[in-house]
């Protein structure tokens, strides 16, 4: 579903046109789950740690390809309902460019192995089981086994 969909590090020095504004927009999806459920995952708790690996270049998420105008706001007409809009930004309106998958995982280096562990693998509760955190390890060359730890209320995938 998300052919297309590439990975981007999210950090001041990435390269990305506005690297801090997809930073605070993770922030507002946490906290928007925070909201809507005060007992959810714990990770709009976290903020300090996906600063610092913000600030370290360990903070990765999933960008829509390169669509066409056109092609995107078919895409939203068609498949996305202001309930149902999966990229991030404000729900009810279109998606904020760039247009970001709710989605992030968070890395490190990890000394007796060949690629590196996951600290954190998140996806917003309205885009779970599409497929975005398998198309993150994916892009990442991760296997499954570096995801170590999981939050109790965590699914598989």
């Amino acid at each position: 579903e998300f052919e297309g969909a590439y990975l981007v590090t999210i950090s001041p020095e990435s390269g990305l046109s506005f690297p801090f504004r997809i930073f605070f927009m993770i922030l507002d999806e946490l906290e928007k789950e925070q909201k809507e459920n005060p007992a959810g995952d714990g990770f709009y708790h976290n903020r300090e740690s996906l600063l610092k690996a913000y600030g370290e270049e360990r903070l990765f998420g999933l960008q829509a390809g390169a669509w066409s105008f056109d092609t995107f706001h078919s895409f939203i007409k068609d498949e996305c309902s202001s309930e149902d809009n999966i990229f991030m930004g404000d729900r009810g309106a279109e998606p904020a460019f760039p247009w970001m998958y709710p989605c992030f995982c968070v890395i490190h280096d990890h000394e007796e192995a060949d690629q590196p562990a996951v600290d954190y693998l998140w996806t917003a509760k309205r885009a779970q089981n599409r497929g975005l955190a398998t198309c993150l390890i994916d892009h990442l060359s991760i296997s499954i086994s570096a995801v170590n730890n999981p939050l109790p209320k965590t699914g598989a995938f």
